[in-house]
């Protein structure tokens, strides 16, 4: 076939300067069809942020860092941490200032137009049904809005002490501690990673949310406050570790008002599931679609 008269023919080796690179391609996208831009609003400082939309190639980036991964939580947590940054549009936003129910929050806002379209689907435990639904994490990202991440105090008193704790929700450079420090103290060799994370357990989060404990001894008169966040993580999981166990323990002690004034509250603002045939609801709240995820 012949050559068109503005055209000349690209010999072995040369750059047909007709065609832009992919370089001056993906920059020309990303400037002139740039995303959507989405603006969330985050609790612990009571505004709203913007941030632009996840590209398909982060999203592959992120889920290969994940999968990645699996046994190394503060990677994996970090590329998350790092890939809010990116995404915020907002000058001098860091996500590390903000409390991890904002990390958690503005993920699922991210993700929730791309990755978390398919249908969740379980068995039904009383009636061997098969069902299949789509997670609402718009109706999710509403009650979310409503969450008040405010400072509580929680009394405890026995025979031989007294007890006033201070809880909030962890930061994200403190959980993002917490997970570098676990990990170096398993040590680097994938079977003891793989080790560490599966005896990291939720007890040694929810110790993050107290942040300060006034105590008494009713005998000696003894009075101590032990401000934690003055405390390496390690030192403080061992600290709470020397207290007697109902403290932490006992049906009306301070990790079940954790989960019940921290953590329950959120997970309850997942949509609950009804099996289809028999009507028996979907305990897992929805939330086994991104638990491994975040």
């Amino acid at each position: 076939m012949a050559e068109t008269q503005n055209s000349a023919p690209v010999r072995p080796g040369e750059k047909d300067e007709t065609v832009q690179s992919k370089e001056e391609l993906l920059a020309a996208l990303q400037q002139d069809f740039a995303t959507s831009v989405n603006k969330v609003y985050v609790n612990s400082v009571g505004r709203e942020f913007s941030f632009k939309e996840i590209s398909v190639q982060e999203q592959k980036s992120i889920t290969r860092m994940t999968q990645g991964n699996k046994n190394r939580k503060d990677i994996v947590y970090d590329a998350q941490c790092a890939l809010i940054n990116k995404a915020a549009l907002d000058p001098g936003f860091d996500v590390y200032d903000l409390s991890d129910f904002d990390r958690t929050k503005i993920m699922i806002a991210l993700y929730q137009e791309n990755m978390f379209q398919n249908d969740v689907k379980f068995v039904c435990d009383e009636c061997g049904e098969e069902n299949a639904y789509r997670v609402d994490f718009s109706e999710t990202l509403r009650k979310l809005d409503d969450y008040a991440l405010e400072k509580k105090q929680f009394k405890y008193e026995n025979k031989h002490f007294s007890y006033e704790f201070e809880l909030e929700y962890p930061s994200v450079r403190t959980v993002s501690k917490f997970h570098a420090q676990y990990c170096a103290r398993h040590g680097n060799v994938p079977k003891k990673q793989e080790q560490a994370n599966n005896t990291m357990t939720n007890l040694e989060y929810i110790n993050l949310f107290i942040t300060r404990v006034q105590m008494r001894n009713k005998g000696t008169g003894a009075d101590r406050d032990i401000r934690l966040t003055d405390y390496k993580i390690s030192d403080r999981e061992d600290i709470l570790a020397a207290f007697p166990q109902d403290v932490l323990y006992a049906e009306n002690g301070v990790l079940k008002y954790v989960v019940n004034e921290y953590i329950k509250p959120v997970n309850d603002c997942f949509e609950k599931h009804e099996c289809l045939k028999c009507g028996a609801i979907h305990e897992k709240e929805g939330t086994d679609q991104v638990q491994g995820f975040f």
